[in-house]
């Protein structure tokens, strides 16, 4: 559905630093680069309020948030040490990046972090593993909506002729420039969930699990969107050898880049299987069989501790859909051991423990 922006003027709002109404409405948050971004204005001032005293308490020597990526379609982290730098700091409806994996790079420093619900659980998994101390960590929470899919929305629109974004409730309206023409941009509207992060259609905890103070009320959990679980089924559905044919194709894409391991929260080996030359596990080249066994050991190095952020599926630049495999191995903790990640301090992962009541070797093995 198009409408002009005069018809919709009471639910977008204008980026552009050159639109006539700009200066009524003052949104607009410039990056480094010049890049003009959509932020939700009345959040990004909180963050910024809080995090402007917490640098001049002493309570953290720093904080990480988000800022202005190269386009409106992305954020990039933001790491503040100074008060004149929360300027940079923003918040929006791209704003997805899993900050706590800094955390592990930086466990010995007093620092603030922004979370999610879905990364207050990855913080959750940090404490639990003895990764970083409580008392080092101030957590900013954000109650989520959810955050739109950038490749969902360029789909729909050309990124290049974005001039805002704005949800009211369930619907997303996007203010496009107009070839030719400068007076009056389109603004197309969309069912949120056609935009969405697949995690986010199906997220059971939009509210920081853990947090030190939160920016903004609760939200109520969205109706889901589809099975958590579907791609999985649907897997499960095929025989061994058309599941075997399926990773053994998608690996084969993997050019060995790491980044789903850098951006991983839960990956903080001092010396990861890969780097390790005696006993050499797999070498370094992009070969399938080495490639294979990176990938399947990792997943089991993962289980009982994967929360399903997802960052691993979003960095990949062959998109190798990694979160199927994690999903699987959270299908399956679920099933045997009752258990998900991220959700209770005082519960101890599945295979950190032994219990008589476990299920048996057969059904571990099925």
């Amino acid at each position: 559905m198009t409408h002009t922006a005069t018809q919709v003027r009471g639910l977008v709002e204008v980026v552009d630093e050159h639109h006539p109404e700009a200066e009524r409405v003052p949104v607009l948050t410039r990056a480094r680069s010049g890049t003009s971004i959509m932020v939700d204005t009345e959040k990004t001032e909180r963050i910024r309020e809080r995090v402007r005293g917490l640098l001049s308490e002493g309570r953290v020597e720093y904080f990480i948030g988000y800022e202005a990526g190269s386009d409106p379609l992305h954020v990039s982290p933001s790491f503040v040490q100074q008060t004149d730098e929360v300027e940079h700091l923003v918040w929006n409806l791209m704003s997805i990046n899993n900050l706590v994996t800094y955390l592990k790079r930086y466990r010995k420093q007093r620092m603030g972090l922004l979370v999610k619900g879905c990364d207050s659980r990855s913080v959750i998994e940090l404490l639990k593993l003895h990764q970083v101390k409580r008392e080092n960590v101030y957590l900013l929470g954000v109650p989520c909506t959810g955050i739109l899919d950038p490749k969902k929305v360029a789909a729909r629109c050309n990124p290049a002729a974005i001039l805002a974004i704005r949800e009211d409730h369930d619907l997303v309206f996007i203010e496009v420039g107009v070839e030719g023409r400068t007076d009056e941009p389109q603004v197309l509207e969309f069912e949120k969930h056609d935009l969405l992060f697949d995690k986010c259609r199906s997220c059971d905890y939009p509210n920081p699990l853990v947090y030190d103070e939160l920016v903004g009320d609760p939200v109520p959990v969205r109706a889901r969107v589809g099975g958590k679980f579907e791609d999985v089924e649907h897997l499960e559905q095929s025989s061994i050898e058309e599941r075997l044919s399926f990773w053994q194709e998608q690996f084969n894409k993997c050019i060995r880049c790491y980044a789903c391991k850098n951006v991983c929260p839960m990956c903080f080996c001092a010396e990861c299987l890969w780097e390790k030359r005696d006993p050499q596990w797999v070498t370094k080249y992009p070969n399938p069989n080495d490639t294979f066994t990176f990938h399947m050991i990792r997943a089991y190095h993962m289980v009982g501790r994967c929360t399903g952020c997802m960052e691993c599926e979003r960095v990949c630049p062959v998109d190798i859909p990694l979160g199927t495999i994690f999903k699987k191995i959270e299908k399956d903790c679920l099933e045997l051991f009752d258990y998900q990640p991220g959700l209770e301090l005082d519960v101890v992962p599945p295979l950190s423990t032994f219990d008589e009541g476990d299920q048996s070797q057969e059904d571990l093995l099925r």
